[in-house]
This record gives structure tokens, sequence and C-alpha cells, in this order.
């Protein structure tokens, strides 16, 4: 029912009244037949819902693929069809329908929603968007609203589809990669990279004379003619540098919206990497860190290793513990919000019936403890949790926040709540963060063989106070002739090398923004100073055309790796 509706129906209602007591029957029989149509408008459109409702499907096709488990990627266009059609009786004028989309997905052209106006067979939804980050997505479904031609009365509905979709972070190809030099390793014989030592590889170590046993194709004819005997070349020895990959994603890292999280710049750095090791033949490992513990991926070569590394960054990037986080008006609001658009029928009266009570004794108290109930209700029906858990819930904001989050998570929906710093201690978290990496590290190190490469992709603006947590791993990786880079994203985007956009300061936002560029400058200053004192490079990322930039100052050229170019 709509705020039309009501006010109609308490006017009629009014003016009968008013008729029988004042005996104006002329009154009386307008207001009777105004309550009349009314209901038998409420009546048609229940009608319609209840005759279209079970012959209404959908057929949805992503880039032209009707596969149930297509594979997506971030920050790449994808197109959405969605078919719907009616298998009996045609579409009611006066139906609109929507694509429930995630808090992921971010609209390019196009339109997800289409509204019939007179009767139908079939809607074709069709639009064009990207997804902001990997991870999972989940297309809940389409909602429904029907509506009569009065606008009195509103039916919602959803037909569910429940279709989850892996989505593999994107990355960048740099340009012109050159080999390195490595002097001791004992990784078998792959790869481009070069060795010190005589073999079969591209790049010219040294001429000798000629010794039987020598192929023919080594001889250097010119230089032979001009010393008048035989020399033969020599070549470097080709073998891998293996590279290890140690990324962070603790609570801090998943904080924000998608797209703009310091995981999102971290998996597409890694990913990038991963790219240009496995383009020239060097193994990849990886280990991926978070507050539940820490997975690792063994060393491979070759696209089905980069591929599952790519598969285990998208499981991680949906991962996530966590925090225990209080109840707040906007994420109470949020969660209202998706429950209303994709379970409307977990909030109908006649089965979501919170106990009635007076207490509290203000209505705008008693309002939200009302709606809080019926919110605690849809949660408790989603995660199946029992009456005491209800309970709990309605009291304790601290439960109630945190499932509410979770909620939210499950739906698509990037969690932007964090604790306070000052009642949860965020210093202890962020040493038990770095804490966590240094343990990573050492196993690592302990686990390689040699000459190898540690890329360790965390974030050290917000730790540039405790690094110190790190330092005796980091010498000791160093100090086994093994190279450590760290690559830390950045809460604005921008690279700290980077000049801020010159643009006018129009609002509070702006300030924000410019001072937390300034800050990101100040700290990544502080801790490259820290960092390469004991010989380790040091880099952070940006947008993701500056990827070949990153890599070059990370030195992943240089003494193992080398990047030239620019990105493609």
């Amino acid at each position: 029912m709509t705020n039309r509706a009501r006010i109609l129906i308490v006017s009629a209602m009014g003016g009968l009244l008013l008729g029988i007591l004042r005996y104006q029957p002329t009154l009386s029989l307008v207001s009777l037949a105004v309550l009349i149509w009314v209901f038998s408008a409420w009546c048609s459109l229940m009608v319609k819902a209840r005759v279209m409702w079970p012959i209404v499907s959908c057929d949805r096709t992503l880039n032209g693929r009707t596969l149930h488990q297509p594979v997506l990627w971030a920050d790449r266009p994808l197109r959405v069809e969605v078919m719907i059609s009616s298998t009996g009786r045609r579409i009611p004028p006066l139906t609109t329908f929507r694509d429930v989309l995630p808090d992921t997905f971010q609209p390019l052209s196009g339109n997800s929603s289409v509204s019939v106006c007179s009767g139908a067979d079939s809607v074709l939804l069709k639009y064009e968007c990207c997804i902001r980050a990997a991870g999972r997505v989940a297309f809940p479904g389409i909602h429904v609203r029907l509506s009569d031609p009065a606008g009195l009365f509103v039916v919602e509905r959803l037909i569910r589809e429940d279709r989850s979709y892996r989505v593999y972070p994107t990355f960048v190809s740099v340009g012109d990669m050159r080999p390195g030099v490595k002097r001791i390793n004992s990784l078998p014989q792959h790869g481009v990279h070069r060795l010190q030592r005589s073999g079969f590889g591209s790049e010219l170590l040294e001429l000798r004379e000629y010794q039987p046993g020598d192929p023919p194709k080594a001889i250097a004819w010119k230089v032979s003619a001009r010393r008048d005997r035989l020399m033969t070349r020599q070549y470097e020895s080709e073998v891998p540098v293996r590279v290890n990959l140690l990324i962070d994603g603790f609570a801090s890292s998943r904080a924000g919206g998608f797209g703009k999280r310091l995981l999102d710049q971290s998996l597409f750095t890694g990913a990038s990497i991963a790219r240009a090791c496995v383009s020239i033949g060097d193994p990849i490992a990886a280990v991926l860190m978070d507050e539940s513990g820490s997975k690792r991926l063994p060393a491979g070569t070759g696209e089905r290793a980069f591929y599952r590394l790519l598969e285990a960054m998208s499981d991680f990037a949906e991962h996530n513990t966590l925090p225990q986080i209080s109840l707040t008006p906007g994420l109470m609001a949020s969660a209202l919000a998706v429950c209303r658009e994709r379970y409307p029928e977990l909030l109908d009266d006649r089965i979501n019936q919170p106990p009635f009570t007076w207490l509290p004794l203000r209505p705008k108290k008693r309002r939200d403890r009302y709606q809080r109930s019926l919110l605690a209700n849809v949660l408790a029906e989603l995660f199946g949790l029992s009456l005491f858990d209800i309970i709990r819930m309605v009291h304790d904001d601290r439960m109630m926040g945190t499932v509410s989050c979770r909620f939210l998570q499950n739906s698509g929906l990037a969690w932007v709540t964090m604790p306070s710093g000052r009642n949860t201690g965020t210093g202890d978290r962020s040493n038990s963060r770095l804490r966590a990496v240094s343990q990573q590290l050492t196993k690592s190190v302990a686990r390689a063989r040699d000459n190898e490469v540690f890329v360790i992709l965390a974030d050290l603006i917000s730790s540039a106070d405790s690094l110190e947590e790190m330092m005796p791993a980091v010498k000791m990786a160093m100090g086994r002739h093994h190279r450590v880079v760290f690559i830390s994203p950045t809460p604005t985007g921008l690279r700290p090398g980077d000049e801020f956009p010159s643009a006018p300061i129009e609002n509070a936002a702006d300030v924000f923004r410019r001072a937390e560029h300034l800050r990101t400058v100040e700290f990544a200053s502080r801790v490259r100073r820290q960092l390469r004192r004991t010989g380790a490079s040091v880099a952070f990322a940006g947008p993701p055309r500056a990827t070949a930039i990153v890599l070059a100052e990370a030195e992943l050229a240089g003494r193992g790796r080398s990047v030239a170019g620019r990105s493609r």
C-alpha cells in the first residue's frame, strides 16, 4: 500500500463517518464507492500477481554465453542480456523488471531495468557493466514491481537465480622483459635467464680455442679467420629465478568500496608480476595471509600455474574474517534496504511479526526497535539462528553489527565500518599483521634454494612506525643472498611521487583527500628510509597504467628481473 492509498482510505473513511453522523447520503455513498473502488483495485492487483508470478522465467547470458559458471574478469567490460518471458499469460502492464546487481558491479551503458506499459510476452534487459574487484559475484535475481493503474498498491517479488561466478583479478602485460644474471642456481634449466657458466643460452659468455667434440655451429668463423685458428663461442646457461609473492589480506586492507581497497591494488600488482614471470619461464609461488591463517601455493611455471594462482587470489579476495563491529544507524539502514530488495517475502507482515511492546516509550525509539526486530528475524531465517540469538541481536549492538556485516558481505556489498583505533588498539593490530608477514617470510626463506626473489605486497604506510617487526626477517633473507622487494598499496590510489591533481577545492571531501595524499607522501618517505637501510627495494602501487614503472622501481629488473617499456 502506497501513501496515496493510505490518504485516500483515511479520507474516504472520514467522509463515510461524517456522512452517517450528519445524515448526508450523497457524501456517504461517494465515500463508500471510493472504498469499494480501492478494495477492487487491491483484489485485481492480487489476482494479477498470483497469476503472473508462477509463469515468469528469465534466461541470462554473459558476453554471449549461457554457461552456468563462466570465468569473469575484474575491470573488463561485461555484456549482460536477460530475457524475461511468460510461458502462459501475457505480462500485465505497469510491471517493472530490474536486475539486482551487487555493489561490485559498475554500470557502463544500457539500462538494467525496464517497465512494461502494455501487455507483452517477453522483455529483454541489455546493458554493459564491469566488475570492480576480484572474488566471487552472484546475481540474486530479477526484482519485479507490479502496481495498479492508480498507483495505490504495489506488489514486489524477486525471481531468484542464485548464480555465482568466479572473478579473476585483472593484470597488465609489461613489454620488453630483459633477463638478469644469476651466478649460482640449483633449479633445473628452464627459462631465459643467464647464469655465467657455459651452456646453450642466447647470450655470449666468452670465446675460447676449439677443442675436439665442440659442436660445429658454435665455431666463430670470422674470429677464427682473423686469428688463423679455430675459436669456439661459449654461451651463458639459461636458468630461472623463482619469485615468491607474499600478499597481505588482513582486515585493514579489505575496508572500503570494491575497486578502492588496498587488497585490490595488491592483487592487481601481484597478478601483473606473476604474468611477467610466467611469460619468461620463471617459477612463481605465493603465500596469502589474513586473520584466519595463511595459504601457501607451491612454485609452478606455465599457464596452468598462473591460472591456479589467479583462482587462489579470487578465493582469497572473497574469504574474510570480519572483526567485531557495533551496529550503527547507517549499517542497519543498508541491511534493511537489501532485505526489502532481495527478500521482500521475509518482511511480509503475515510472516515476520515482532512481538508488540510499549517500550521504549518514545515513538522514534520504538520504531527503531521494531525495525531492528524485523531485521533480526530475517537474519535468523537466513543464517539459521535460534530464538535466543534473535533476542540477543535485538539487545546486543555488537552481535547485531557483526551479523549485519556478514549479511551485507554475502550479498555482494562492501562493508566500510571499521572498529575505532582508540578502543580496539590499531597499533596492536598493525604489529600482529607485520609479525605474521615476518613469520611467513622466515618460513619462505627456509624453503628457498638460492638467489630467489621475495615480493611482499603489504600495507606499509599505515605501519610506518612498526617496521622493526620485519627487520630481522628481511636481514636474514638478504644475508642468504636473496632479494626482498616491498610493494605497498596506497589509500589514495596515487603513487607518492605523482603530483596531486590540481583541481580547485570545492568541499570538505577535497580537503580530506589532499590531506590524505600529503600524509601518504610523508609516511612513504619514512618507509623508504627504514627499509632501504637493509638493502631491500621499496615501491608503491598506483594506477594500472603505472605498473611497468612500479616494477622498475621495485628492481624486479636489474639483478634478477628487468622490465622496460610501457605497459600495454
